[in-house]
């Protein structure tokens, strides 16, 4: 397991701030096992910041080339202050493996910048299902980040 020292910020002095956010989560069911832990794992840490789990919501997709997609129509709710793209693509024989990662990745980005919504990228880009199974514990800094950057983008804090 890696050292996530990076995301020891103490947050607690914007609880009162975390409690209202509202946050979407789009998980791709290709992987199910591995993505479906992931988000549940990635709701759990975000009530341990702070967050009520009434103001969590999931979305299912098919892949991760759908993910962009349910962000935008997401993002255009304006209801939602981060969201959060979860998915899980293990590399294969052929050059789908790139087409996938980068694609998704590119539209996500995309979709953040058009809509002025923190999007947090939690696609797991690996090589076998082991390192997915190794890479479980990346919730807890997905959503420290969405937590984070939610305050960056209201202009709670600046990020330092």
């Amino acid at each position: 397991m890696q050292n996530s020292a990076i995301y020891q910020r103490d947050l607690s002095t914007f609880i009162e701030h975390i409690r209202e956010y509202k946050v979407a989560i789009v998980t791709t069911n290709f992987n199910h096992d591995i993505t479906h832990t992931l988000s549940k794992n990635i709701i759990i840490d975000l009530c341990k910041l702070g967050m009520q789990q009434n103001n969590i919501a999931c979305v299912l997709v098919a892949g991760a080339l759908e993910i962009p997609f349910a962000l935008q129509k997401l993002s255009l709710d304006n209801k939602y202050d981060a969201l959060i793209a979860v998915g899980a693509v293990i590399r294969g024989d052929t050059y789908h493996f790139e087409i996938v990662c980068n694609q998704s990745a590119l539209g996500i980005q995309e979709v953040s910048l058009k809509f002025n919504i923190p999007i947090i990228n939690g696609i797991l880009t690996i090589n076998n299902l082991q390192q997915a199974t190794d890479r479980l514990y990346k919730s807890s800094e997905f959503a420290y980040t969405t937590i984070d950057m939610i305050l960056l983008s209201k202009g709670i804090y600046n990020g330092l």
